[in-house]
């Protein structure tokens, strides 16, 4: 859904900063025209206070994730944004918005003025990564490894490699972790091509009591970093899990295309 195509501003909210002036900003928003300081403190105060009488907390969700794209592409620096963002980020009780906080200090970082605020940045990330029972640590070290990706391009994060591997490895083989936080960091360590996380990807890839798209992911792994002895495990089991099938077989042909 287009940004246009959403009412921000609804009968139900209450008070000054629900009312006329958020509609007249918000119509700003749609149009894509730059906002003025008082604007900008408008829109952050808004979206920092509580979710509007009437509101789901998917429209809430989407709204304020509308207003973030919003304040982030304004062509003047954007004071405040960085710490509105690492509140919720660290705190925030919606998953879904921790998660839209995480993702725009990621493509907020390199605008971000303050060189102990990007300090701030990565390192709420990195805590973030190292705890296993986080809802967001997947969505953190992929964050993490998005920004030192970039880094040679854009004046270089301040990221430690090993806190990234490590977390990866950590998070994709530890059985307490959610299942997507686990499938975040099986990708990371694909993208970081860490090898040592194949005795973890085969012993996922084969365990029946694993949800099948953590077990695909396994799959994935093994195939993006597999060796020729993988080959048979990804056989058997595109024979005996019909499900795993979709995945067994990419994984084989990208074994094959490396020569494995």
């Amino acid at each position: 859904m287009e940004p246009a195509d959403i009412d921000l501003a609804t009968s139900g909210n209450t008070g000054e900063v629900h009312s006329m002036a958020v509609s007249a900003l918000v119509d700003m928003v749609r149009k894509h025209q730059p906002l003025a300081a008082t604007d900008i403190q408008t829109l952050l105060a808004f979206i920092g206070g509580p979710k509007p009488e009437g509101l789901t907390d998917g429209d809430w969700e989407t709204r304020v994730n509308v207003i973030l794209n919003a304040l982030r592409v304004q062509e003047a620096y954007v004071p405040g944004l960085a710490d509105y963002l690492l509140t919720t980020a660290a705190r925030h009780p919606s998953r879904i918005l921790r998660l839209f906080a995480m993702q725009h200090l990621t493509l907020w970082y390199h605008r971000e003025t303050s060189e102990p605020k990007r300090r701030e940045i990565v390192a709420l990330l990195e805590s973030l990564a190292e705890k296993p029972g986080e809802e967001t640590a997947g969505s953190a070290v992929l964050f993490l490894n998005d920004l030192q990706r970039k880094a040679a391009a854009t004046g270089g994060a301040v990221v430690k490699v090993d806190v990234i591997d490590r977390a990866a490895l950590k998070l994709a083989a530890d059985t307490s972790a959610k299942h997507d936080v686990r499938i975040s960091a099986l990708h990371t360590c694909c993208a970081r091509n860490i090898k040592e996380i194949l005795p973890a990807a085969r012993q996922i890839a084969a365990d029946t009591s694993a949800v099948i798209p953590l077990r695909k992911a396994a799959v994935y792994s093994i195939g993006q970093l597999g060796a020729a002895e993988d080959r048979e495990l990804l056989k058997s089991l595109g024979k005996e899990v019909p499900d795993l099938r979709p995945a067994t077989g990419p994984a084989l042909k990208s074994l094959q295309a490396r020569g494995r």
